[in-house]
């Protein structure tokens, strides 16, 4: 389908104002952007500095102050050749934080911006807050610039109007030297107009300096162009092009006559309807529809759209899309693009409704466009729609509509379809196979027929197979060689020659019988068999317990039992010539008896099914005699936690539930009521049933001596109890009790009680002693009914645990933790007579083991419930615990709950270092904090995102040993901290060393870009006051980056005379910049200052690889104030006296040895020492230097151990996958590939190795010109790659193979290996032939042993080359062949062997 585009008109325009400037002058534009805040900003230009002399520009009304803010293209007017200054002024005279200001000319030339750098002059002399009569202190800065217009200057002005989605119109304003007009150019967003390699849109001239104004055309609609001019001043040349002019061209969605443009409101109260009359096109009809809508509407995804054509068939074309974009200027196309949704969506996209939907249809009539919005909150407006129709003549002969098929049978059906008129010859029909195209002549079909008249619409197909899939079609026969299409399928399957019975129903059904009926099958001659099996039972394998054949279609089976499901299978027979059905099967569960004395106990599901959802009911179990008791005996609970299933044995106690058994398990209730009953109650909630429970019902005679009930344990102390229980009638001999210890059985003859004794009959009560505090007891009592009755079981178990005697004490506190002590203190415990045990263990200890020694400990006499406590250790984490004495009797109670405490840092009295080799991210007494500014002081204390990094990336370097503070900035919007001890500065003076360093994330090049992000910055802090303000003493932003090599820095503190606390403050700002970058802090140095100075050198390297070695060259640039200086290393070179500046050299070291390099004089504070490193690359480094994979059977064949120890980057470009983890550290391989074009090559682990991730990229071609093959990263083992070529094009050329470590941050070595299955291999045959090869290797002569007679002998290289071949029976000349792994093949009458040598 062609685009349809919508046709709009626009005008854009660059922003720039206008001053009216004189002969000799040219106009000028300033513009102030960003910084945090713009409104303490203002700015004129005078003719003399700092704002004196005439004010050729001042901001707002030019009332010092008047307009602050950010200005835009601000004109004004400047003799030529004249010095001018532009004043920047700031009312806090804080400079303007981050904020910039820019002068252009016409052409967008930048004539000054103070470099891009925030204004600001070092001082805060005001800080008011407003403009007012401080402005010569309120000045930033006064920057000198003069303007000479070039001799053939750029047209200004420029400005496209008059946008349409095709044309433009471009204009700007005369350029006097412009003689010979002007050249302008229409471009391709983005493109430069100087660029050879970018094709302009659209170009051309004008002839005149007058001639200021073109028409464009040939644009594309909903395009964005960026359109330029430039002057043609004769002899003087072209000027520059103008500033860029961007514009958009709108969409052109081709609506025509078919248009309407209601403007109607869509909201939640008013889904309207709009439609558009068709007239006119007479019988034509719609081959295709577009539809054209352009709605207003917030949140897209609150529209339903649906159309809806004359003949009243509506489709949804649009329904719940685009989600929380706004507004649909679209044309809804069945050939367009899926939906790309945006604010606003714009395009040519696919409706939800197909509109073929519409095709075939009369266009003529009403077409109504219904729009629902089903969301709350938004609406809109309908601006415009239109239908975009494509319509054709109606066929001469239609196909026939609404074939239909019935009274199917195995073997035949019977065809309907709706009359045609035209069809006077009549119809032809065809059944196929399902799926065939009755179109197609290669098939052939089932059954076909014809009518012979119009009127003729029915029809039968016979011969057709037995439960098989067609596809019926019919079309119209209009004479004269005129039939229609085929009519839409309609497809059918015939019935089977015996079918199915079908409805089959359970009638009826009771305890032990159930009715079954169903549909007869009008050819079950012989009868139907009905079937009976257990619930769930497999048929095939498993005995029916009820089978009958019948020949009526109803059956009663009363063989069942209660309670029980089964299955019932009925299978119709029709007969030997058409067999029987296949089965229908239903479910029959007998209903549930009552529970009565000898019978059982069910849920309503009764023994196979499950109870239902939202059941609730009581059930009441009497006894058959009375006086009995009911037992309940349950060997089944299986209910969901969300069900109650409760019993009340008549004890009193109301309902107990009952809960769930395991598999082997029982529960028995036993009736305690007066009529020996027991009563069940049953609440199911709504949750998925569970099969219930299955419990059988005995009666009993009560027992002649029964157990007391309500056994109860009351007034419980730490050593007594007292029992009480009801009384029984019959207990002429009294009562007996006991106290077990928790869980022991009083039955049990080998557990002893803890306490027992007797009451007489009558005697209800006892009171137990002897018992121990804080223990769990289980008391019991038996009634004693005399000689004749016996003794009755003991009585239901009584839980009880005695108190603790002795309680510990509660609420300890620690309060004014100093750095050697803090204070504690206790609530009273009332019998502690002889008072508090405390003591002080290490963070951790049990004060209980013995094992531990306390740190410090006491005690306090009763009613002293405080301690101070002594001796502690700064910045250590300590437990308190305090126990209380209660005298012989009571004992000492536990300790108390345990209080945690930290005592703080001491104050640090310099000098000082901080390493930060310790392994941590904030060393001793350091913390981090996660947010804050130094506006707000650190905020979220512990947290952050400083790491523990190598200083500069450098793990070689380092050793391991020389770690650093660092923090990865990357992104926006996070701010980070790490703070230092407190310091004492009152006693000396001093100075600040630390080192800092900036590289590219995760290496240690040079940061990429600008370096740091524009708006990023790191600030070495102090505070005075213990962190509640801050002052800087250091700033590190994109105008201050610190060296990827690394730096000290020093800074003076003669000026700070107290404690002070440092912190270093880290933050990416709120643009996102693309930079990446790590930003390190080491060696953190509080010292008095040095009374020498330190010399000064670098450090570099001299590789000599080919002997795995490598030199140090010193380039001594300064002596500080030595006039000799010792320089050594700590590999026993000797030491080299330098009296003057120079370049020394120590060494060879081996490759990959930390050499600690020295250089001092005679005060040994001013050495500097640095430690340097250089290691070797890989032989196979670059990509000409490959090394080469054998091609083995399997990767055990010929691996190759690797490494990455000092690779570097090749520069061969970025990776074809993983680039995010290239950092450099590549290696490379070369493989050539089998003659069959299949290869595999895989990266493993090496044993031992660091390197657990890794990335392999496959080219062919050439260094320097690769084409790529494959790539992988993590497709192999663990995070290894995998690559597997199957490319005859690859066949016998030679790939090259790039690995690198994931990240570059580790290094090691790795295993890599190429092969295929296919190459020859190594043992492939006879194993028992006794031949062998030696020497092996072999230079020139390969002997064969265990020949007897001449042989064929081939020799193949790894690829599976065929490179020698002769006969022989004891030797083959191998001296030609390259060195490398060959195959040798021995062919002995039929009996081959092959073996493998390596040539030399």
């Amino acid at each position: 389908m062609r685009k349809i585009t919508l046709l709009l008109l626009m005008m854009l325009s660059v922003f720039y104002g206008s001053a009216q400037c004189n002969p000799g002058e040219s106009q000028l534009f300033i513009t102030t952007s960003d910084g945090s805040y713009p409104s303490e900003q203002w700015v004129s230009v005078t003719s003399e500095p700092d704002g004196a002399g005439t004010v050729i520009y001042a901001q707002g009304d030019g009332t010092y102050g008047n307009g602050s803010g950010d200005l835009t293209n601000e004109p004004f007017c400047v003799t030529d050749g004249e010095t001018y200054y532009i004043n920047a002024y700031d009312s806090f005279a804080d400079s303007w934080n981050g904020g910039v200001y820019t002068i252009t000319d016409a052409s967008g030339t930048v004539i000054a911006n103070n470099s891009g750098v925030s204004p600001d002059d070092g001082t805060d002399e005001d800080a008011s807050g407003a403009f007012g009569n401080t402005q010569e202190q309120e000045l930033e800065v006064s920057e000198a610039f003069s303007y000479t217009p070039p001799a053939c200057a750029a047209p200004a002005n420029a400005l496209i109007s008059d946008v349409t989605p095709y044309t433009a119109v471009f204009s700007w304003d005369e350029e006097p030297a412009a003689t010979l007009g002007y050249d302008w150019r229409i471009m391709n967003e983005g493109e430069d107009p100087d660029d050879a390699n970018n094709t302009p849109v659209a170009e051309g001239t004008t002839m005149t300096s007058s001639d200021t104004s073109v028409n464009i055309t040939g644009l594309s609609d909903s395009v964005t162009y960026d359109a330029y001019v430039a002057s043609n001043c004769d002899t003087n040349g072209f000027s520059d092009y103008s500033g860029v002019v961007s514009f958009s061209t709108p969409f052109d969605n081709g609506c025509g006559a078919y248009t309407s443009s209601p403007n109607l409101t869509i909201d939640d109260d008013n889904d309207p309807e709009d439609i558009i009359v068709v007239s006119g096109t007479g019988p034509q009809v719609l081959s295709d529809l577009n539809v054209a809508l352009k709605i207003d509407h917030t949140w897209l995804s609150d529209l339903d759209i649906t159309l809806t054509s004359p003949s009243g068939n509506s489709i949804e074309i649009i329904s719940d899309l685009c989600g929380l974009n706004d507004n649909f200027d679209i044309v809804l196309d069945d050939e367009g693009e899926d939906f790309a949704c945006g604010t606003p969506t714009v395009g040519v996209f696919i409706p939800e409704g197909l509109l073929s939907g519409f095709d075939g249809e009369v266009f003529d009539g009403d077409w109504t466009l219904s729009i629902i919005d089903d969301g709350g909150g938004d609406d809109g407006i309908l601006i415009e729609w239109c239908l975009i129709p494509t319509l054709v003549d109606p066929p001469a002969c239609e196909a026939p509509e609404n074939l239909i098929t019935d009274n199917i049978d195995a073997v035949s059906a019977n065809l309907s379809w709706d009359e045609v008129a035209a069809a006077n010859s009549g119809y032809e029909w065809v059944v196929m196979t399902d799926g065939e195209d009755p179109a197609d002549s290669a098939n052939t079909p089932v059954a076909t027929g014809t009518t012979a008249a119009s009127t003729e619409v029915t029809a039968t197909a016979t011969g057709l197979a037995p439960e098989t899939d067609y596809d019926v079609y019919v079309r119209s026969n209009c004479g004269t060689d005129s039939i229609s299409e085929y009519s839409d399928l309609v497809e059918f399957t015939t019935l089977p020659t015996c079918p199915a019975v079908s409805n089959l129903t359970v009638d009826s059904v009771d305890e032990t019988s159930a009715t079954i009926s169903w549909d007869a099958v009008a050819n079950a001659s012989v009868g139907y068999l009905v079937e009976v099996y257990d619930f769930e039972a497999d048929p095939e394998t498993a005995t029916a317990v009820y089978s009958e054949t019948v020949t009526d279609v109803t059956l009663v089976i009363s063989t069942l039992d209660a309670a029980n499901s089964y299955d019932v299978y009925v299978t119709a027979d029709c007969g030997a010539e058409d067999g029987q059905s296949t089965s229908e099967m239903i479910t029959v569960s007998t209903t549930v008896p009552d529970p009565v004395c000898g019978g059982n106990f069910y849920d309503t599901g009764g023994i196979d099914m499950d109870f239902m959802n939202n059941e609730d009911y009581t059930v009441t179990i009497l006894p058959d005699t009375a006086g009995d008791l009911v037992v309940a005996t349950f060997t089944l609970v299986d209910t969901s936690t969300f069900d109650d299933l409760s019993v009340d044995i008549g004890d009193g106690n109301g309902f107990q539930l009952i809960p769930d058994l395991a598999d082997g398990e029982t529960l028995v209730y036993t009736s305690e009521a007066a009529d020996g009953s027991l009563i069940f109650e049953f609440i199911s909630s709504t949750v998925v049933p569970n099969p219930g429970w299955e419990a059988a019902i005995t009666c009993i005679a009560p027992p002649a001596c029964p157990d007391p009930n309500n056994l109860t344990v009351s007034e419980v102390t730490a050593f007594t109890a007292d029992l009480s229980w009801d009384e029984e009638a019959n207990a002429s001999n009294g009562y007996t009790w006991v106290v077990m210890a928790d869980g022991e059985d009083p039955t049990d003859d080998a557990n002893t009680p803890v306490a027992t004794g007797t009451t007489a009959s009558g005697v209800l009560t006892a009171s137990v002693s002897g018992l121990e505090s804080n223990t769990a007891y289980d008391a019991y009592v038996l009634a004693d009914c005399g000689d004749t009755d016996g003794l009755s079981v003991y009585s239901d178990i009584a839980e009880f645990t005695t108190l603790i005697s002795c309680e510990a004490p509660s609420n300890l506190l620690v309060e004014n933790v100093t750095v050697t002590g803090a204070d504690l203190s206790w609530e009273e415990v009332a019998n502690a007579s002889n008072g508090y045990t405390w003591v002080i263990m290490l963070d951790g200890e049990d004060p209980t083991d013995t094992a531990n020694t306390p740190v410090a400990t006491g005690t306090t006499a009763m009613g002293v419930l405080t301690a101070s406590v002594s001796g502690l250790t700064e910045n250590t984490e300590y437990d308190a615990y305090v126990s209380a004495d209660c005298g012989d009797t009571d004992g000492m109670s536990d300790f108390s709950d345990v209080e945690s405490f930290t005592t703080p840092c001491a104050i640090v009295i310099p000098n000082y270092t901080e390493d930060f080799d310790g392994g941590v991210v904030a060393p001793d007494c350091w913390m981090e904090a996660g947010s804050g500014d130094p506006t707000t002081g650190p905020m979220d204390l512990g947290s952050g995102l400083w790491n523990d990094d190598d200083y500069l990336n450098d793990t070689v370097a380092s050793g391991g040993s020389d770690n650093s503070a660092s923090i990865n900035l990357y992104t926006n919007n996070r701010e980070d901290w790490l703070i230092s001890p407190t310091f004492d500065l009152s006693g000396d003076t001093y100075e600040l060393v630390y080192n800092v360093a900036v590289t590219d994330f995760a290496n240690s090049n040079e940061p990429e870009g600008n370096g740091m992000g524009t708006d990023d910055v790191v600030q070495m802090l102090i505070s005075e006051d213990n962190g509640a303000t801050w002052t800087p003493l250091m700033t590190y932003d994109v105008t201050n980056i610190p060296s990827h090599l690394g730096q000290t820095e020093i800074v003076d503190l003669s000026s700070y005379t107290g404690n002070a606390v440092f912190a270093i403050w880290a933050t990416d700002g709120t643009v996102n910049d693309s930079e990446d970058y790590d930003f390190f802090f080491d060696e953190f140095i509080v010292r008095t200052p040095l009374n020498c100075e330190s010399p000064v050198a670098e450090f570099s390297t001299v590789d000599s690889c080919d002997t795995g070695e490598f030199s140090i060259e010193v380039n001594v640039t300064s002596l500080g104030s030595f006039s000799t200086i010792d320089a050594f290393d700590d590999q026993g070179s000797a030491t080299q006296t330098i009296t003057m500046a120079g370049t020394y050299t120590f060494g060879p070291y081996a490759s990959g040895t930390d050499v600690l390099m020295t250089l001092g004089g005679d005060d040994a504070d001013c050495n500097i020492d640095e430690t340097v490193t250089f290691v070797c690359p890989a032989q196979n480094d670059e990509c000409d230097v490959a090394t080469d994979l054998t091609v083995g059977q399997d990767f055990e064949d010929f691996p190759v151990t690797g490494n990455n120890i000092g690779a570097t980057d090749s520069m061969q470009g970025d990776p074809s996958c993983g680039a995010a983890g290239f950092n450099g550290g590549d290696v490379w391989f070369t493989v050539t590939v089998p003659s069959d074009g299949i290869l595999t090559i895989e990266m493993q682990s090496a044993a031992g190795s660091s390197i657990t991730d890794a990335t392999m990229d496959v080219f062919s071609g050439a260094c320097g010109d690769l084409v790529p093959v494959d790539c992988d990263d993590d497709g192999g083992e663990g995070l290894f790659p995998i690559i597997e070529i199957n490319d005859m094009t690859l066949a016998d050329q030679t790939l090259y193979v790039r690995a690198w470590e994931y990240g570059n941050n580790v290094t090691g070595e790795f295993q890599i290996a190429a092969y295929n299955a296919n190459v020859v291999g190594v043992e492939d045959i006879n194993e028992n032939a006794n031949i062998f090869l030696y020497p092996n290797p072999a230079s020139s002569e390969l002997h064969i042993s265990g020949l007897q007679e001449v042989t064929n002998v081939s020799v193949f290289n790894m690829l599976g080359q065929k490179v020698l071949s002769t006969k022989t029976q004891n030797m083959i000349n191998v001296s030609d062949l390259s060195t490398g792994m060959y195959v040798v093949t021995i062919d002995n009458n039929g009996v081959k062997k092959t073996m493998r040598f390596i040539k030399e």
